[in-house]
């Protein structure tokens, strides 16, 4: 069997190279072509010692190691201890998708592959092209599926548990804080945090309930409306998506808190908007609760 250092060596480069620019793109690193290339240079280089059996010592897994952290530092910079184990760690990561997924399209193409001294070996005529198409295809899965788990990760971070008290009743539903929530009571500034109507089926006089679902908010409330239930009662002018003018009834309760990870926070004042129809498509929450609480968390943390 022969084997071409220089195709392996130039092969190893490219490879090298790739995987140090999807581990840019999922780090949100800025790429600096010099060194991306110098540590691509020492990769490359690495792959001699797989070549030539009496350079042993490139074998040990501390080798491996310390010419992968190498080429991290080489690429990404000085950076801190933190940052730079995050890099090691993706680094390996990306690499280990991508091996294990190339090697896994070469077994379903029915080529012959077999892995000796951390070498694969493809016998027959390896295709080139395969293994470049193989390679952007695994990249796009790659980086699909980091950027779907960052937003799903995001959104998990902006769910809180939401609890309000209201005229001697309490009603909790899973709220989202939504940096776009900017909505404010134009007299009084008290932020608002918007839930489903439908919430407060039970919790609402049917009259009250009815007067809102109608969306006839620029009437008075009813006379049928209970007195103590009037008293609590605001209308928040707002601006929609289409630029249409509209009021939202919002009411005020007794207290509001929001409960993350075991942390709690209660606001001084916070306005309950009522809304018809559904917050969420899929259901996962039933309350837009106003962005001021994701600072108000932050201070929590702080002290």
């Amino acid at each position: 069997m022969k084997v071409y250092a220089d195709l392996v060596i130039i092969t190893n480069f490219i490879f090298d190279l790739l995987l140090l620019l999807l581990t840019a793109r999922i780090r949100n690193v800025q790429v600096k072509k010099i060194r991306f290339i110098l540590a691509s240079l020492l990769g490359a280089f690495y792959s001699i010692f797989l070549l030539y059996p009496e350079l042993s010592l490139g074998y040990t897994l501390l080798s491996k190691l310390l010419f992968s952290a190498f080429m991290i530092w080489i690429a990404f910079g000085k950076m801190g201890m933190w940052a730079f184990i995050q890099s090691f760690l993706t680094f390996y990561g990306v690499s280990i998708f991508m091996g294990g997924g190339i090697f896994a399209l070469q077994y379903l193409s029915q080529q012959s592959v077999t892995v000796s001294g951390g070498i694969a070996f493809s016998y027959g005529k390896p295709s080139f092209l395969f293994i470049a198409v193989s390679f952007f295809i695994l990249w796009w899965f790659a980086e699909k599926g980091y950027k779907s788990l960052k937003v799903t990760r995001q959104k998990e971070t902006q769910y809180v548990k939401t609890h309000i008290e209201i005229h001697g009743t309490a009603l909790s539903c899973t709220g989202f804080i939504d940096t776009g929530n900017q909505l404010y009571d134009a007299l009084s500034r008290t932020p608002v945090t918007i839930t489903e109507l439908s919430l407060w089926k039970d919790y609402l006089p049917v009259s009250l309930y009815e007067w809102i679902s109608t969306n006839d908010t620029l009437t008075t409330p009813p006379s049928n409306v209970p007195a103590e239930w009037v008293g609590r009662i605001r209308l928040i002018p707002y601006r929609t998506v289409s630029s249409q003018s509209s009021f939202l009834v919002a009411l005020r309760p007794d207290k509001v808190f929001f409960e993350k990870d075991g942390i709690e926070y209660c606001p001084e004042k916070m306005l309950i908007g009522l809304r018809t129809g559904s917050l969420a498509s899929d259901g996962s929450y039933q309350a837009v609760v106003h962005s001021c609480v994701l600072q108000g968390y932050s201070n929590e943390i702080a002290s």
